[in-house]
C-alpha cells in the first residue's frame, strides 16, 4: 500500500525545518523529492533562484506579510552564505538600519570586494543590488541585526545632498544621534571630506547644535581645510539638539507628530466647549455602542452579530447555562469589547473632570487592554502571558510595508507619544495622531486597532467631539490611509476619513 501524501508531506516538512534558518532554505540543502512535495503543498515560497521561504501550508503565498517578516533574515543568510564577511550595506542602506527605518525598502544596495555587479529581483517589488568596489570597501565594519554595515559616522559623511532634501526627517534624526565629534572628525579628516563637513556643519546649525558645529569647523580649518558651510535642508527643523531620545524610534514619533499636526488642524472644526455639551456627548455614547462594537470587531476580522453584542450588553449572554452561548467562538471578543468600552467611558468622565486629562488617559488605557482580553484568558482561549502588557516579540501587520518598531523600543515610543499628547494644544490633533501612532508603534501582540480607536474616541469626546465609528465598509480605505501615513508621513487621507465618519448619521 502506497504511503499517503500527507505522511510524505509531514516527513518533508520535518526535513525542511531541520535545515531552515529563520524559515529560509537554500534549495541545494533540500532533496528534490522534499522540494517537490513542499512546492505542491504551497509550503515553499520562491524568493530567488536557489532560495525558498518555508511557509505554513495555510499561508496565502500571494500575501506580502511572510516575505516582509523574513526580509532581513534572508538578506543576512544569503549575503553571509555568498560573501562571508566580504560585504557591507551601502551608506544609505546602513543609515536606514541605524535610523530604524519603519518600512521594507524597495531596494537594498550592497558593496562587495569581488563578484561583479548583480541585481536580484525579490518578491513584492523588492530587489537587491550588489556591486563590486574594492577600493572603497570600508576598512572597518559593524554589525546590526547580523548584517554588515559601515560605521554610523562614516555613513553620515557619505550621505549625498539629496538625503537632506528627500528625507529631511531622517536626516534630522541622524544629526541628533551624532554625539561624539572625535568619531566623525576621524573620517572627515582622514578622507579629506570638506564638502561633507560643510553639509554636516550646516545641518547641525539647522537643528541649533552650534557647539558641535563649531567644534567640527574649527578642527577642519585647523587641519588646513577650507570649509564652506551649507545648510542642506529646505524645510524648517522639527527637532533640536535639546530633545533627547532613547532611540531613533522614539525620535521618529516626535518627528511624525510635528510634521503632520498642521494638516489635521487645517481640516477639523472646533469642538463644543461647555461641560454641559460634553456630558451630552457622553450620554449619547451608549446609544452608539452596538454599532461601534459591531464595526470595530468586524474590522479586526471577528465574526460577531449585532444580536450577540446586544445579548452581552444586556446581560442575556449566559455561557454557563446555554450551550449555544458557550460555543460562540467570537463571544469572548465581544464580551471583552463591552467591558473595555465601559472602562473607556469611565476614563472619559475622569478626563473631563481633571486638569491633567492626559495623565488620566496614560494611567487608564492599560486597563482597557486588560478588559479586552481577560475574559479570553479566563476561558483558556489565550494564555495569561497575553495580559502582561507591551509585546515582547516582533510583530508584522498583515500585507503592510510598514514594520512596527522592535519590541525593545515600544516603551520609549509610548512615553514619547504621551509626551506629544501633553505638549499638544489642539484636540483634533491629539485624537487623530494618537490613533495613527498607536497602530504605528503596535505596542501589543493583539488588540492594537481596538485600543487605537478607543484612545481616539476618549480624546475626541473628552475634548468636545462626538464618538466616531469607523464603519466596516470603509475598512480598505481606513487601512490604506493608515499605511500611507506610516510609509509616506502623509496624514491627510486618514484625517479626512475620520472627519467624514464623524459626520456620519448611521
Amino acid at each position: 500500500m502506497a504511503t499517503p501524501f500527507h505522511t510524505l508531506l509531514a516527513n518533508s516538512l520535518k526535513n525542511a525545518k531541520k535545515i531552515a534558518q529563520h524559515h529560509i532554505i537554500k534549495s541545494s540543502e533540500l532533496s528534490r523529492l522534499d522540494r517537490e512535495r513542499l512546492l505542491k503543498a504551497d509550503c515553499l515560497y520562491k524568493i530567488v533562484k536557489g532560495w525558498y521561504l518555508l511557509c505554513p501550508s495555510h499561508t496565502n503565498i500571494g500575501e506580502s506579510t511572510p516575505w516582509y517578516a523574513s526580509f532581513w533574515d534572508f538578506l543576512r543568510i544569503y549575503l553571509t552564505d555568498r560573501f562571508g564577511e566580504q560585504y557591507c550595506l551601502s551608506p544609505e542602506a546602513s543609515m536606514d538600519l541605524y535610523l530604524g527605518k519603519n518600512y521594507i525598502p524597495a531596494q537594498i544596495v550592497v558593496i562587495v570586494k569581488s563578484g561583479g555587479t548583480i541585481k536580484l529581483n525579490l518578491p513584492h517589488n523588492t530587489s537587491l543590488l550588489i556591486y563590486q568596489d574594492k577600493k572603497r570597501f570600508p576598512k572597518k565594519i559593524y554589525t546590526i541585526e547580523g548584517l554588515s554595515v559601515i560605521p554610523f559616522e562614516l555613513a553620515l559623511c557619505k550621505m549625498p545632498p539629496h538625503f537632506y532634501i528627500q528625507q529631511p526627517q531622517e536626516a534630522e534624526i541622524a544629526l541628533t544621534m551624532l554625539k561624539n565629534p572625535e568619531k566623525i572628525l576621524h573620517f572627515l579628516l582622514k578622507d579629506g571630506m570638506a564638502q561633507s563637513a560643510g553639509r554636516i556643519i550646516g545641518g547641525l546649525r539647522h537643528i541649533n547644535n552650534n557647539k558641535l558645529a563649531n567644534r567640527i569647523l574649527e578642527t577642519m580649518e585647523a587641519a588646513g581645510f577650507s570649509i564652506i558651510e551649507n545648510n542642506p535642508f529646505k524645510e524648517s527643523p522639527l527637532l533640536t539638539k535639546n530633545e533627547l531620545f532613547e532611540s531613533p524610534y522614539s525620535a521618529r514619533i516626535k518627528v511624525l507628530w510635528k510634521k503632520t499636526r498642521g494638516d489635521v488642524i487645517a481640516l477639523f472644526p472646533k469642538p463644543v466647549s461647555t461641560i454641559k455639551e460634553k456630558k451630552l456627548l457622553i450620554k449619547n455614547i451608549d446609544t452608539i455602542y452596538i454599532q461601534d462594537a459591531y464595526h470595530s470587531l468586524s474590522i479586526e476580522g471577528y465574526q460577531v452579530s449585532e444580536e450577540l453584542i446586544e445579548k452581552i450588553a444586556t446581560g442575556k449572554w449566559r455561557p454557563d447555562d446555554n450551550e449555544d452561548d458557550r460555543n460562540q467562538k467570537n463571544a469572548m471578543a465581544a464580551k471583552g469589547y463591552y467591558e473595555a468600552f465601559n472602562k473607556v467611558k469611565s476614563t472619559i468622565n475622569k478626563m473631563i473632570a481633571s486638569k491633567k486629562p492626559i495623565d488620566v488617559l496614560k494611567n487608564d488605557f492599560q486597563k482597557w487592554y486588560l478588559a479586552l482580553f481577560s475574559s479570553s484568558v479566563t476561558a483558556g482561549i489565550l494564555s495569561a502571558a497575553q495580559l502582561s502588557g507591551y509585546r515582547n516579540q516582533p510583530v508584522y501587520i498583515r500585507n503592510a510595508q510598514h514594520v512596527p518598531p522592535p519590541y525593545e523600543a515600544v516603551r520609549n515610543c509610548m512615553l514619547t507619544l504621551f509626551d506629544c499628547l501633553k505638549d499638544e494644544e489642539n484636540p483634533a490633533v491629539k485624537a487623530v495622531l494618537a490613533h495613527w501612532l498607536i497602530g504605528f508603534i503596535h505596542p501589543y501582540i493583539d488588540g492594537n486597532g481596538r485600543i487605537a480607536r478607543f484612545m481616539m474616541n476618549a480624546l475626541l469626546v473628552s475634548s468636545g467631539y462626538p464618538w466616531t465609528v469607523i464603519h466596516l465598509e470603509n475598512r480598505s480605505k481606513y487601512l490604506a490611509s493608515l499605511e500611507k501615513a506610516s510609509i509616506q508621513g502623509d496624514i491627510k487621507d486618514f484625517a479626512k476619513l475620520i472627519l467624514k465618519e464623524m459626520k456620519q448619521k448611521k
